[in-house]
């Protein structure tokens, strides 16, 4: 009896493990089944027991690997540099392939553009704008006419003069000048003149004497008064310049003998006079200016004043006016006072 027990207990364990080997086998055959078959011929009794079995249970889905571990974050693994490619020496390509050479070091490189620094502002001496005051001396030569004595008449009038020469009167001598203007733009000066003539006495010509002529035929001296608005340009403020003056104006001289009598000479309000010269700065403050002056003009009246007060016209009858001159040699200094620039 007890023997019989052990044979059925060893046939049992047997049984187990042939069940136990054969579970993975069906398990391993069923993806086979799984791919799709050939089709089967119709009325087969495999299509019909297969479309049985897919009517009556419906397959079990998927289980999805979120179902499986919903909780689990998924890692992201970086990928691993490549490697380096080697550097290979430089060997002649094959024909027929075009060869490139790399560009030079700083081929694509922006040029770069040197600005220099702007100059420095320029330093003057002479300020931009001043109150300009000075005055100047120098030598005064007359000459040319102070009027014309009519020599031919017809039934027109005049048609033949001699002029009644400024030396006749009187001769060379000192001068000075008083300027008061403004400095404008630093080159520029506008400016009022006074000139004022001490000339000599003139040569002892009997023909120049009044009807009424005085003590003595030569005249004791003689003097003039210019009276003009000036401009004037200088090339170099700053230093030593070229300068260049105009002016015009109005010229009254009067001639003078011993016992009173006088010759007037007026009625010039357009004398004009032209000055050439130089510009030398000393200091802000100052400058000095040699200058040569010539000038022109006309006197339209010339009358004798004699002592008792009495006067009588110079000019008789077709008398002319003409033109007398004068030529100066003068220096000059002047003050920039209140400049500003």
């Amino acid at each position: 009896m007890s023997r019989l027990a052990s044979h059925l207990i060893v046939a049992a364990a047997l049984a187990a493990t042939a069940t136990a080997g054969a579970q993975p086998a069906s398990d391993a055959a069923e993806p086979e089944s799984s791919a799709p078959s050939a089709p089967s011929e119709e009325g087969s009794p495999a299509a019909t027991a297969d479309e049985g079995s897919a009517d009556s249970e419906p397959a079990a889905p998927a289980e999805s690997p979120e179902a499986v571990a919903p909780h689990e974050p998924q890692r992201t693994v970086a990928p691993e540099p490549s490697p380096e490619p080697r550097r290979r020496p430089n060997r002649p390509a094959p024909r027929g392939q075009p060869v490139y050479e790399p560009p030079p070091p700083g081929a694509y490189a922006q040029p770069v553009v040197y600005e220099p620094p702007p100059p420095p502002p320029p330093e003057h001496e002479a300020p931009k704008t001043a109150f300009w005051l000075g005055g100047r001396i120098g030598w005064f030569v007359p000459f040319g006419n102070l009027w014309a004595n009519c020599t031919l008449r017809d039934a027109y009038g005049c048609i033949a003069a001699r002029g009644v020469p400024f030396s006749d009167y009187a001769s060379s001598g000192p001068m000075f000048e008083v300027d008061v203007g403004v400095r404008l733009g630093r080159r520029y000066n506008l400016l009022l003149l006074w000139e004022r003539a001490q000339l000599g006495e003139g040569k002892s010509n009997p023909e120049a004497l009044p009807s009424t002529p005085p003590e003595e035929t030569r005249s004791s001296g003689a003097d003039s008064d210019y009276y003009a608005l000036g401009f004037r340009f200088s090339s170099d403020p700053d230093e030593v310049g070229f300068m260049t003056e105009f002016a015009l104006g109005y010229r009254r001289a009067r001639v003078q003998w011993d016992d009173g009598t006088e010759l007037q000479l007026t009625d010039a309000p357009f004398e004009f006079r032209l000055g050439l010269g130089a510009d030398i700065r000393f200091s802000p403050l100052f400058a000095l200016s040699p200058l040569v002056t010539v000038g022109f003009g006309g006197f339209g009246e010339a009358e004798w004043v004699y002592p008792d007060g009495s006067t009588e016209n110079a000019r008789i009858g077709d008398d002319l006016s003409d033109t007398h001159g004068w030529f100066t040699l003068q220096v000059g200094g002047h003050f920039d006072l209140a400049g500003s620039g």
